[in-house]
Protein backbone atom coordinates (compact mmCIF):
# COMPACT_ATOMS: atom_id res chain seq x y z
CA UNK A 1 0.00 0.00 0.00
CA UNK A 2 1.15 3.52 -0.69
CA UNK A 3 0.11 5.86 2.09
CA UNK A 4 -0.44 9.34 0.67
CA UNK A 5 -2.32 12.40 1.84
CA UNK A 6 -3.58 15.78 0.80
CA UNK A 7 -4.06 18.98 2.74
CA UNK A 8 -7.48 18.35 4.19
CA UNK A 9 -9.23 19.09 7.44
CA UNK A 10 -11.45 16.18 8.43
CA UNK A 11 -14.05 16.82 11.11
CA UNK A 12 -15.86 14.09 12.95
CA UNK A 13 -19.59 14.76 13.44
CA UNK A 14 -19.61 12.49 16.50
CA UNK A 15 -16.78 14.12 18.41
CA UNK A 16 -15.39 17.55 19.02
CA UNK A 17 -12.26 16.73 17.02
CA UNK A 18 -10.61 17.53 13.71
CA UNK A 19 -7.76 16.00 11.71
CA UNK A 20 -5.38 18.09 9.61
CA UNK A 21 -3.21 16.29 7.05
CA UNK A 22 -0.39 18.43 5.71
CA UNK A 23 1.20 17.52 2.38
CA UNK A 24 3.32 16.29 0.98
CA UNK A 25 3.37 12.86 2.51
CA UNK A 26 5.68 10.65 0.40
CA UNK A 27 4.61 7.16 -0.61
CA UNK A 28 5.45 4.61 2.06
CA UNK A 29 5.59 0.89 1.41
CA UNK A 30 3.54 -0.69 4.15
CA UNK A 31 1.03 -3.31 5.11
CA UNK A 32 -2.29 -1.46 4.86
CA UNK A 33 -3.94 -3.27 7.76
CA UNK A 34 -0.91 -2.73 9.97
CA UNK A 35 -0.71 0.99 9.22
CA UNK A 36 -4.45 1.33 9.70
CA UNK A 37 -4.07 -0.25 13.14
CA UNK A 38 -1.22 2.18 13.95
CA UNK A 39 -3.37 5.18 13.03
CA UNK A 40 -6.45 3.80 14.79
CA UNK A 41 -4.47 3.32 18.02
CA UNK A 42 -2.97 6.83 17.85
CA UNK A 43 -6.32 8.46 17.05
CA UNK A 44 -8.06 6.44 19.79
CA UNK A 45 -5.50 7.59 22.37
CA UNK A 46 -5.98 11.19 21.25
CA UNK A 47 -9.79 10.96 21.39
CA UNK A 48 -9.66 9.43 24.87
CA UNK A 49 -7.41 12.30 25.91
CA UNK A 50 -9.84 14.82 24.42
CA UNK A 51 -12.80 13.21 26.18
CA UNK A 52 -10.98 13.28 29.51
CA UNK A 53 -10.04 16.93 29.02
CA UNK A 54 -13.53 17.86 27.82
CA UNK A 55 -12.21 20.11 25.06
CA UNK A 56 -11.98 20.33 21.30
CA UNK A 57 -9.15 18.23 19.91
CA UNK A 58 -6.99 18.90 16.88
CA UNK A 59 -4.81 16.14 15.43
CA UNK A 60 -2.19 17.02 12.83
CA UNK A 61 -0.44 14.50 10.58
CA UNK A 62 2.56 15.79 8.66
CA UNK A 63 5.73 14.34 7.16
CA UNK A 64 9.39 15.15 6.72
CA UNK A 65 11.25 13.29 4.01
CA UNK A 66 14.81 12.29 4.88
CA UNK A 67 17.33 10.22 2.94
CA UNK A 68 15.65 6.84 2.48
CA UNK A 69 13.12 7.50 5.25
CA UNK A 70 10.09 9.57 6.02
CA UNK A 71 9.11 10.85 9.43
CA UNK A 72 5.37 10.88 9.97
CA UNK A 73 4.56 13.29 12.76
CA UNK A 74 1.29 12.59 14.54
CA UNK A 75 0.52 15.43 16.94
CA UNK A 76 -2.45 16.22 19.14
CA UNK A 77 -3.27 19.01 21.56
CA UNK A 78 -4.74 16.68 24.20
CA UNK A 79 -3.73 15.93 27.78
CA UNK A 80 -0.04 15.42 27.06
CA UNK A 81 2.35 13.16 28.92
CA UNK A 82 4.31 13.56 32.13
CA UNK A 83 8.09 13.15 31.63
CA UNK A 84 8.20 10.00 33.77
CA UNK A 85 5.57 8.38 31.52
CA UNK A 86 7.36 9.14 28.25
CA UNK A 87 9.91 6.43 29.01
CA UNK A 88 7.25 3.79 29.67
CA UNK A 89 4.35 4.39 27.26
CA UNK A 90 5.54 1.73 24.80
CA UNK A 91 5.87 -0.89 27.57
CA UNK A 92 3.38 -3.76 27.37
CA UNK A 93 0.31 -3.14 29.59
CA UNK A 94 1.53 0.27 30.82
CA UNK A 95 -1.30 2.78 31.14
CA UNK A 96 -1.78 6.17 32.74
CA UNK A 97 -5.54 5.60 33.02
CA UNK A 98 -6.98 4.48 36.34
CA UNK A 99 -9.65 2.16 34.93
CA UNK A 100 -10.99 0.57 31.78
CA UNK A 101 -7.80 0.77 29.71
CA UNK A 102 -5.28 -2.02 29.24
CA UNK A 103 -2.18 -0.31 27.81
CA UNK A 104 -1.84 -2.39 24.66
CA UNK A 105 -2.30 0.28 21.96
CA UNK A 106 1.11 1.95 21.94
CA UNK A 107 3.09 -1.31 22.29
CA UNK A 108 1.17 -2.55 19.23
CA UNK A 109 2.07 0.66 17.38
CA UNK A 110 5.74 0.11 18.21
CA UNK A 111 5.70 -3.54 17.08
CA UNK A 112 4.04 -2.70 13.75
CA UNK A 113 6.38 0.20 12.98
CA UNK A 114 9.44 -1.90 13.87
CA UNK A 115 8.11 -4.74 11.66
CA UNK A 116 8.14 -2.20 8.81
CA UNK A 117 11.82 -1.45 9.49
CA UNK A 118 11.03 1.79 11.30
CA UNK A 119 11.08 3.37 14.73
CA UNK A 120 8.61 5.30 16.87
CA UNK A 121 9.24 7.80 19.62
CA UNK A 122 7.06 10.14 21.66
CA UNK A 123 7.46 13.72 22.79
CA UNK A 124 5.40 15.93 25.06
CA UNK A 125 6.08 19.20 26.82
CA UNK A 126 4.16 17.85 29.79
CA UNK A 127 0.63 17.50 31.08
CA UNK A 128 -1.90 19.69 29.28
CA UNK A 129 0.49 20.37 26.36
CA UNK A 130 -0.43 17.61 23.90
CA UNK A 131 1.63 14.70 22.59
CA UNK A 132 3.61 13.99 19.47
CA UNK A 133 4.51 10.62 17.98
CA UNK A 134 7.27 10.46 15.39
CA UNK A 135 7.08 7.40 13.14
CA UNK A 136 10.19 6.87 11.03
CA UNK A 137 9.61 4.55 8.06
CA UNK A 138 11.50 3.60 4.89
CA UNK A 139 10.17 5.29 1.75
CA UNK A 140 9.23 3.39 -1.38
Amino acid sequence: MKLQASDVLHRSPDTNAGLIIRPPVPAILCDPMGMELVLVNLVTNSLQSQAAAGKKLVITLSALKKKGFVELIFKDDGLGLAPENLERIFDHAFTTWRSGRFGFGLPIVKKIIEAHGGTVRARSEGPGRGAEFILTLPVE
